[in-house]
């Protein structure tokens, strides 16, 4: 394998790593052993459990979804704020809250399906095979089908959520407007906006490109599987105009650019994936190697 592609494959499992992973016992980077520490005494609280507060869907979704959100910042004051506001429409608000949390539990779900790309394509670095490679392509191929085909209907069901919490808050503004009450953390000139993105297809349509790009980020590994460069390259840029958020899309777009000797575009990306994801060492390692040997031709 090229030196470029194996920092591909590099880079690719530094953007995934597992979450439960812990150093080899033999390993030189294992941590020493502990001595174990005394056993604490539980005491009992009458105290009820504090419940998790439940996962929310990333930034970069809600924005590809709602592009409304993307000027109104990391609290967005859409309605999806609670509050104790008390007085007309708070029985509104409340549900509408009800209708939020369903549509973020599905949301959430639909980060599944890139994570679920990026832990077969990890299997790339070790597969030293034909056998092994036709395996995990074959394993990427069915995670574009019927799990993107489920996908897509379950972001339907999201936005048919979304249609009915932003009339609530809407109901919610119309009744204290009435008593010329303003509710706190509520933009109504966003609501507004978020209303006709909902009822103008916007949403609709941001939410077929993002199953696409999906679909996209799998067809570009497959490609570049199958020695394609070019098809993968297509693919990959698609991948980056529908789901810019994708940090992974970027890794890519950033390797296969700089195997088809385009090296400005191979940087603008990779940058942009480390701006997306500063965990990933191995872009910063390229980005840093690539300085160097600029500096050396000097």
């Amino acid at each position: 394998m090229t030196t470029s592609g194996a920092l591909l494959l590099a880079a690719l499992l530094a953007a995934a790593p597992d979450a439960g992973a812990s150093p080899d016992a033999g390993s030189a980077e294992a941590a020493p052993e502990k001595q174990a520490a005394p056993e604490k005494t539980e005491t009992k609280s009458d105290e009820p459990a504090k419940e998790e507060p439940p996962k929310a869907p990333s930034r970069g979704l809600l924005n590809s979804l709602f592009p409304a959100l993307k000027a109104a910042g990391a609290k967005p004051k859409d309605g999806s704020l609670v509050t104790d506001y008390m007085g007309p429409g708070d029985a509104q608000l409340k549900i509408s809250q009800d209708y939020l949390r369903q549509r973020d539990a599905i949301l959430v779900e639909m980060e599944t399906p890139l994570a679920a790309l990026v832990e077969a394509a990890r299997g790339l670095d070790s597969a030293g095979t034909a056998e092994e490679r036709a395996s995990i392509r074959q394993k990427l191929g069915e995670l574009s089908g019927a799990p993107l085909d489920q996908a897509n209907k379950r972001l339907a069901e999201a936005l048919k959520l979304e249609d009915r919490r932003i009339y609530m808050v809407r109901k919610a503004l119309e009744l204290a407007g009435e008593r010329k009450r303003t509710i706190p953390d509520v933009d109504p000139e966003l609501v507004q906006q978020l209303y006709l993105g909902i009822t103008s297809s916007v949403a609709g349509k941001a939410a077929d490109r993002r199953i696409q790009a999906y679909r996209n980020l799998v067809a570009g590994i497959v490609a570049f599987l199958d020695n394609d460069v070019l098809t993968a390259l297509s693919h990959i840029k698609s991948v980056t105009d529908d789901a810019p958020d994708l940090a992974i899309a970027h890794v890519y777009l950033g390797s296969i650019s700089f195997l088809v000797q385009q090296p400005e575009q191979a940087i603008a990306s990779w940058k942009r994936a480390l701006e997306l994801d500063p965990s990933n060492e191995a872009v910063r390692k390229a980005l840093r190697d690539h300085a160097a040997s600029a500096r050396g031709a000097r």
